[in-house]
């Protein structure tokens, strides 16, 4: 087993010494292809950047064995930024798909290379070995990238859908609404010109009602358009299908709710859903937990909730790479809608610590920006569940 095991390290220097042969050819293929990560010069910056990672873990993996479970999670947070920021250029996924299926390609060409001249009776083992190292290294950083992606697609639809609506409810509030108010104004003077001509009140008060009822309408669906998604299901109900929906690998998600949903202002509710959504988003794309936990309540006054997932954290000093609710903006995102309703919210994470996030917002009509009831940054240990995972 010794001797194997020496030989899986010739083939990991071995390969460590072909990866600038092996990115100049992946480079050739991608251009033969017309792949834009390999014909876009800034696109390529990227794609090898992202190609060395997977070459250099295949290469530790075959020096020292696959390592830990924490080191492949911290690292995979660069996989994840390259995934949002091929979606927020406009790439399209099969193009990312394709580019690290001539990779593997590439690379397992190498290894046949590489073991020729090792004896007969290990050559076959070492290669199968290194094989499948090669495609689960690249494997688990292109899932990493398409996951972040398409979280990031999606995003940039929603923000669309809300856009387009927001420019719908302009149009129908001047156009129709315009139009409205001048009907009125023409109806208010023929009332006036025509006051005591006998058989006109009681059509020009059937117009005067059809009309308030078309502006009235109109009311509504400009109020409807302006706000932002429906949930006809309600607050706890969206947030439980969009927690299964964000979440590709199946991770426990507590959700404990108290108190009246019916207490909540619709736009109460739709801020609250974004910001859980966004922390659950970025929680799943950069935290790699085993655990989130959600728990909301509702009272006469206001409406609180404690966020927090015992991922890989990251440092809230940081700025750009490696802090992924500062470098996408979420986290101000999020500021900036509890902030709308007159409420607050703290934030904890630390490399390794997970993330925490507390936020309140009254239901009254004086605004708070410090509440009276809790002081401290939730944490999963706050309410232990039977049978949870312990924080990492």
């Amino acid at each position: 087993m010794g001797e194997f095991d020496e030989l899986e390290r010739l083939i990991g220097r071995r390969l460590e010494a072909a990866i600038p042969d092996v990115v100049a050819r992946y480079r050739a293929r991608l251009r033969e292809r017309a792949n834009p990560l390999g014909t876009d010069p800034g696109q390529w910056t990227d794609t090898r950047d992202h190609a060395h990672l997977i070459l250099h873990d295949c290469v530790r993996a075959l020096l020292h064995g696959s390592g830990s479970a924490a080191d492949r999670t911290a690292t995979l947070s660069l996989s994840a930024d390259l995934g949002e920021r091929r979606a927020r250029s406009g790439m399209r996924l099969r193009d990312s798909l394709h580019a690290a299926e001539q990779l593997v390609d590439i690379t397992l060409e190498t290894l046949g290379g590489i073991a020729d001249d090792l004896p007969p009776s290990d050559a076959h083992r070492l290669f199968v070995r290194a094989a499948l190292l090669v495609n689960r290294c690249a494997a688990r950083r292109t899932q990493a990238a398409a996951e972040t992606y398409d979280i990031q697609v999606v995003r940039q639809v929603e923000q669309a859908t809300a856009e387009q609506y927001g420019k719908l409810a302009v149009e129908i509030h001047d156009r129709i609404g315009g139009s409205l108010a001048l009907a009125f104004r023409h109806l208010e003077m023929h009332r006036m010109e025509n006051r005591g001509a006998p058989g006109n009140g009681g059509r020009v008060t059937a117009i005067e009602e059809s009309l308030e009822e078309a502006a009235a309408f109109t009311r509504h669906l400009v109020s409807g358009l302006s706000s932002t998604f429906p949930m006809p299901d309600g607050l706890h109900a969206s947030i439980q299908k969009c927690a299964h929906a964000l979440n590709p690998h199946r991770i426990p998600v507590v959700i404990e709710f108290s108190g009246e949903e019916d207490r909540l202002p619709g736009r109460h509710r739709d801020e609250i859903f974004l910001i859980i959504r966004e922390f659950l988003r970025n929680s799943f794309a950069h935290g790699s937990p085993t655990l989130i936990s959600i728990r909301i309540k509702i009272t006469d006054k206001r409406v609180s909730a404690r966020l927090a997932d015992n991922g890989s954290g990251f440092d809230t000093s940081a700025q750009g790479r490696g802090s992924p609710a500062t470098a996408t903006g979420g986290l101000r995102a999020m500021r900036e809608r509890i902030e709308r309703l007159g409420g607050g919210c703290r934030l904890k994470s630390a490399p390794g610590d997970g993330t925490r996030m507390w936020l309140w917002a009254p239901l009254a009509t004086a605004p708070s920006t410090t509440d009276p009831d809790d002081s401290a940054v939730p944490t999963l240990a706050d309410r232990p569940a039977a049978g949870t995972p312990p924080r990492p």
